[in-house]
């Protein structure tokens, strides 16, 4: 299964310091978390302008229950990350160097992952790129991001946006190797 993710975090160079994560399951279930460990006052001008203010948006129904340590939000990932019921698991994120590293922090040091996960993350950035396409090919940047369960939503529609483009190309191949070969 995929599961589309973003965080929001601060980070200063030397550390990554995660805020919130979001995530989408292609199967449409939904995890969102805010962490209670991370400290405000280490966060730049950006991030007070930016995301602090959207972390809860009641108007989408995005509430966390109350913010949550870090062991307690790696408990509620993996139980909503169930790798073992799915051999096939892909995670998808966006521009998610820094988002892969703040995710798997959550379990200790790298190596200390889920043994089932796999050690990297897919981007969809990336992929788009390859692909050919701009970032101005896709689908627009939502009104409310920089909320991690917004951006996971709009991760999950990039990957949509590529995958239907990569359709496309291979479909119109396909025709032109049939038309050629006649």
């Amino acid at each position: 299964m995929r599961y589309f993710f973003d965080t929001e975090f601060i980070e200063d160079g030397h550390t990554i310091e995660l805020i919130s994560l979001g995530i989408v399951a292609a199967d449409g279930r939904e995890f969102y978390a805010i962490s209670a460990e991370y400290d405000r006052d280490r966060a730049d001008p950006w991030l007070h302008d930016h995301v602090f203010d959207k972390l809860e948006i009641p108007s989408l129904a995005i509430h966390a229950t109350t913010p949550l340590p870090r062991s307690d939000i790696c408990d509620q990932l993996l139980a909503f990350v169930q790798p073992a019921t799915d051999p096939e698991l892909e995670i998808w994120g966006a521009w998610c160097a820094y988002d892969w590293v703040v995710v798997r922090q959550l379990f200790g040091k790298m190596v200390a992952g889920p043994p089932a996960w796999p050690k990297f993350c897919f981007d969809v950035i990336q992929w788009a790129t390859q692909l050919g396409l701009t970032i101005e090919a896709l689908t627009p940047a939502p009104p409310y991001q920089h909320n991690a369960l917004v951006d996971a939503r709009w991760t999950q529609q990039l990957w949509r946006d590529c995958e239907q483009f990569a359709q496309t190309q291979m479909a119109q191949t396909q025709m032109a190797q049939t038309s050629s070969s006649r």
